[in-house]
């Protein structure tokens, strides 16, 4: 765990490493568009040797062991899902993460 960091994180496994690397190489290729509806920088996690998922977060400053400060964290989790979504809106499909449709 990072001391002093709270993160929104999208999360991208669909059980296999290879294909959430391409879901993710799909939104990296858009990464400065995204980024600029986002409103900040975003960090992006390819799949590694330890972990097959893949990640797009976006990091704030802020411990949760701060009490004092859950209200401020839930509205910030909020707002960066707000943004997250925007951002990632009409990038999203079954066919970014390898679904066939079957239209009859």
């Amino acid at each position: 765990m990072h001391a002093g960091r709270i993160k929104y994180e999208l999360y991208i496994d669909t059980g296999d490493a290879e294909q959430n690397r391409r879901v993710l190489d799909r939104f990296t290729s858009a990464r400065s568009d995204i980024e600029r509806i986002y409103g900040g920088t975003l960090e992006w996690h390819p799949p590694n040797e330890t972990h097959r998922y893949a990640a797009v977060r976006a990091i704030g400053e802020g411990d949760v062991t701060e009490a004092e400060r859950h209200e401020e964290f839930m509205d910030w989790f909020i707002r960066a899902g707000d943004h997250m979504r925007a951002a990632l809106d009409g990038r999203l499909s079954a066919t970014t993460f390898g679904a066939e449709t079957n239209s009859q």
